[in-house]
């Protein structure tokens, strides 16, 4: 009998044991990610080169059987004194020096993704629309309408959008949890503030609050 009692905790145990272990290998697919994740932003203009900008955000990660839809937004915080410029002919120069420090990013991504976890690896392609908030032309001007005319340029080079490419690596755990490193490059644009390719490192934490499509198992 107590062979028997034995042999059944056994089976028990195996089942207990092993059922969440292949459940949780497939937990991820078609799920819903809500995240948030903060870094570094790199980038150059016409004025500084090589500049290091804060990046922060939040995130959402639809996920399907080996790809991921990825929208986000991310505010990047320039440090004091961040500089840019746009084409001025009655500037020294040529060129007129634009101040700066903050910029938003609206971005969408396709992820490709390995389909075993816990540790995940993705490729990602897709677009960021980026918008400098605050751009100020620096010096004086010969009159409103000069004023007037170089606002609109300051303005159109605020806003710019660009295919992004990039890679991410996610770590699952407790269910519904994943940690998340990511990766962006953007290459670099024409009559825009920022002038060099940019780069944004970012690492944050997501957790799988909704189910992204209804799921149907054999035991339905």
């Amino acid at each position: 009998m107590r062979r028997m009692s034995g042999v059944f905790l056994a089976v028990v145990l195996c089942g207990v044991i092993g059922t969440p272990a292949s459940a949780q290998q497939d937990s991820w697919k078609n799920q819903w990610y809500w995240g948030a994740q903060a870094g570094a932003f790199i980038y150059s203009t016409a004025t500084q080169s090589n500049e290091l900008a804060f990046d922060f955000g939040f995130d959402w990660l639809i996920t399907g059987d080996r790809v991921g839809l990825r929208l986000g937004f991310d505010q990047v915080l320039f440090a004091d004194g961040t500089t840019g410029a746009v084409p001025d002919a009655s500037s020294l120069g040529g060129l007129r020096v634009v101040s700066f420090t903050s910029m938003q990013r609206w971005q969408g991504e396709l992820y490709g993704m390995t389909n075993a976890g816990p540790l995940q690896v993705a490729a990602a392609g897709g677009f960021s629309i980026q918008h400098v908030t605050n751009a100020q032309a620096t010096g004086s001007f010969s009159s409103p309408q000069a004023e007037d005319a170089l606002r609109r340029v300051v303005d159109d080079a605020s806003s710019k959008a660009f295919f992004t490419i990039g890679a991410a690596a996610r770590w699952l755990f407790g269910g519904r949890w994943a940690a998340i490193g990511k990766y962006q490059y953007m290459p670099k644009g024409n009559d825009f503030l920022i002038t060099s390719g940019q780069h944004a490192i970012t690492a944050g934490i997501s957790y799988a609050l909704t189910v992204a499509s209804e799921q149907v198992t054999t035991e339905r």
